[in-house]
């Protein structure tokens, strides 16, 4: 008798290198946003420090021939503009004015990115 896998709701969709690092910027985002929030200094300084090297991962994914696995709502750059959208909100909650904007400019960067 031959076993088989149970069958999974959703397929497993694969990801090339550069949506994984994607899909890494924006929690690394959701997570800075969290932490100015909460006025969390230390975490704060700790999680921009994660999101540079992450957006250097990602520019330099982006400057390479690529192609994506996922497309529409799985495409990880909507992950990514909804990361911004917050880390906006929460620069904004923080009297960050310029920062604010130019999160919000990046999430729009991101946004026609997708054709969105």
């Amino acid at each position: 008798m031959i076993a088989t896998m149970p069958q999974t709701a959703a397929p497993v969709v694969p990801t090339t290198q550069l949506e994984a690092a994607e899909a890494r910027l924006a929690e690394d985002i959701e997570a800075l946003a969290r932490a100015i929030e909460d006025g969390r200094g230390d975490e704060v300084r700790l999680d921009l420090g994660h999101v540079a090297i992450d957006v250097r991962r990602v520019r330099s994914y982006r400057a390479l021939p690529h192609r994506r696995a996922a497309c529409g709502p799985r495409d990880s750059r909507w992950d990514l503009v909804a990361a911004y959208e917050h880390l906006a909100f929460a620069h904004q909650l923080h009297g960050e004015a310029e920062r604010s904007t130019a999160a919000i400019e990046q999430a729009d960067r991101e946004r026609r990115a997708i054709g969105a």
